[in-house]
């Protein structure tokens, strides 16, 4: 798993952060990070 697909499964589940919380905090766009979550469920 990519650091930054890890960095984003560990804000969402452990930091109990939502998408838009973590889309704010990291300034890229909301697909972005959905992208990187779905990519770090399938590993």
């Amino acid at each position: 798993m990519k650091s930054n697909e890890k960095m984003v499964l560990l804000m969402k589940y452990q930091d109990d952060m939502s998408i838009k919380e973590i889309q704010d905090m990291l300034e890229v766009d909301l697909s972005m990070v959905k992208m990187r979550l779905l990519r770090a469920k399938k590993k």
